[in-house]
């Protein structure tokens, strides 16, 4: 059974990570590290990638406050996961 994750609102690609998609998960300490994903796009095409969830820590404004993100970031560049995807897990049978 398919589960849909998010919307992609947007995405940045960061080296060495893959393309970050926003916006981030709901906490869940359970994610595996990683999913295999359909992305279906706003043009109707379907496209399968992996993702790796990871638990960042991101510094925040004002200075000494920071908080942890559960991230997607995928393997492909950023226009694979053009705004407006929707990312949905694939179920291993």
């Amino acid at each position: 059974m398919s589960r849909r994750l998010l919307t992609v609102e947007d995405g940045f690609a960061i080296t060495g990570r893959g393309t970050v998609i926003v916006p981030h998960l709901a906490p869940d300490p359970a994610w595996p590290a990683a999913l295999r994903l359909e992305l279906r796009r706003p043009d109707g095409t379907v496209a399968f990638t992996t993702g790796h969830v990871r638990l960042e820590h991101l510094l925040r404004r004002p200075p000494g406050t920071s908080e942890y993100v559960w991230t997607l970031c995928v393997d492909d560049p950023k226009p694979f996961v053009p705004p407006g995807t929707e990312v949905w897990t694939v179920e291993e049978s």
